[in-house]
């Protein structure tokens, strides 16, 4: 079974999940939860696929599969 892991500008170790969606969730759950200006961002977390980037508040995030 493939694992996910999620890669940080700002951290040495990465975030390892067993799904993709899991790994998105993480991701989503960075966001700001009052700040209505991420829901575009939102949505490009909930369409992240492995090998993208996404910048959340200045931190770049990676989502891999291995």
């Amino acid at each position: 079974e493939p694992i996910f892991s999620v890669f940080s500008s700002d951290a040495e170790d990465a975030e390892l999940f067993l799904s993709v969606e899991d790994a998105r969730d993480c991701l989503a759950g960075k966001l700001d939860d009052d700040n209505t200006m991420h829901a575009g961002l939102f949505l490009k977390v909930a369409g992240l696929k492995p090998g993208e980037v996404v910048s959340i508040d200045g931190v770049e995030y990676t989502l891999a599969e291995s």
